[in-house]
Parts: structure tokens; sequence; C-alpha cells
């Protein structure tokens, strides 16, 4: 299957909100964003995030396939390290390369302007962390209990990737 990753535009966030949704529905413990505020979120506020921020989108034809997101500190003494998030691959195109081709993407965008890329995972998502590293992301740290939904906690590994000197 081919995809083409680019940065996602306004005329976007229809399907980049019914990604994110979906996402956050299907998988809450991936992520410590919580459904209800983004369910809330008003197309204005949608178009600010998409217009301020750094999304990006895999589309096969014309369908949205996955979706990633990455920031930056507004403190100029971390604006070096870009923050790697939001990550979601829709289910009907896992093991087909679309995480590998938006992080190759993020990757790409992010070498003029950051050092580091920093991102967290749940440590029972086998897949996203073999996804990672093999795009040179390593671990170096561990958040216990950093996610808790209900009764249920989830500990999160922190990883990073030196952009520096890296192909």
């Amino acid at each position: 299957m081919s995809v083409t990753v680019r940065r996602l535009t306004p005329d976007d966030i229809p399907a980049l909100r019914e990604a994110r949704l979906e996402g956050l529905r299907n998988h809450p413990e991936a992520f410590s964003a919580d459904l209800s505020v983004w369910e809330a979120l008003t197309p204005e506020v949608w178009r600010t995030r998409v217009m301020s921020g750094n999304w990006f989108g895999a589309f096969s034809g014309d369908a949205l396939a996955g979706i990633c997101a990455i920031s930056t500190s507004y403190s100029l003494k971390t604006s070096h390290i870009g923050e790697f998030g939001a990550m979601y691959v829709r289910a009907g195109y896992r093991g087909q390369h679309v995480g590998d081709a938006l992080i190759d993407a993020v990757i790409e965008f992010a070498r003029p302007k950051f050092e580091l890329v920093t991102l967290t995972v749940i440590a029972e998502n086998t897949h996203a962390i073999a996804l990672y590293e093999r795009h040179g992301f390593v671990v170096n740290g561990k958040m216990p209990r950093a996610i808790r939904i209900g009764d249920r906690y989830y500990d999160e590994l922190h990883m990073v990737r030196d952009l520096e000197g890296t192909p």
C-alpha cells in the first residue's frame, strides 16, 4: 500500500477530528489526552490547533490512515526539543508501514528545527515501542502509573532520538 504523508491543513480538520477521537475512544490508555475534552473542542479551536501546530496525516488515496503531531516548548531553554505525540494509525491500515511513513516525515520536518525528539509510550505497547526503536528512539526513563483509567494504571516509557549526527 502506498501512503502520502503531509502536514494537515484546515481542510483536513473533519478527517483529523474523526481520527483523533477514534484513537482516544478506542485506546484511551495510549494517550494522556481526554476524549471528553477533545470532543468538546469548537471548530475554531480545531482550526487554531491545526494552524499553530505541526499535525501530519498519512493518506491512502483520500482516506486518512494515520495521524501524529510534533510540538515544542514555549521556553527558549527547551526549544531545541521536539515532542512527538498523538500518534494513531487506524485499524485497517496497521501493519502496512503507515507508522513508519509518519515517523519518517516528522523526523525530516524536525531535523532542521530540533536537536532531540522525545515521546512517551505505554510500556505494554510492544508494537509501538518496536516501531519507535526502528526509527532510532531509545528508552531513557519510565514513569510508573503515568496514566490512570478508573482503577487501572499504565506505566509510560520515555523515549528520545538524538537528531544531531544521525541520518
